[in-house]
């Protein structure tokens, strides 16, 4: 499959409903590392009072898509709403290697982010 047609797959495909029914939106990916062989953690921003509804990786030989789907409550939310980095976790078929990983909604590539150490 090509990269248009997994942005394309992206653009038209809706992501699944949100189990309890509240509205979606998508989440830009700041980062990723690979907490172990096959398992990415996915570095998010969300507000306090969102959930994550999908986090989904569709594999090629050169790249890694993923995409994260949040749910909120459209009664609590506020003109202020309170940010917090958050990581989420998406399992591979394949350990990463040498491939991209690429935000799905935005089509940029997803920098590594090494854990700080000590």
């Amino acid at each position: 499959m090509s990269d248009a047609a997994i942005k394309d797959h992206h653009g038209r495909c809706p992501p699944p409903r949100c189990p309890i029914g509240l509205p979606q939106r998508p989440c830009k990916c700041l980062g990723y590392h690979e907490r172990e062989s096959a398992r990415l953690q996915l570095r998010i921003v969300m507000g306090r009072d969102e959930g994550i509804c999908d986090a989904i990786a569709e594999e090629t030989d050169e790249h890694v898509y993923v995409r994260v789907i949040l749910c909120y409550d459209e009664r609590e939310q506020s003109s202020k709403i309170d940010y917090v980095d958050c990581p989420t976790h998406v399992y591979l078929e394949q350990p990463l290697g040498d491939r991209v990983v690429v935000d799905a909604f935005t089509g940029l590539e997803v920098p590594l982010l090494a854990p700080e150490l000590g």
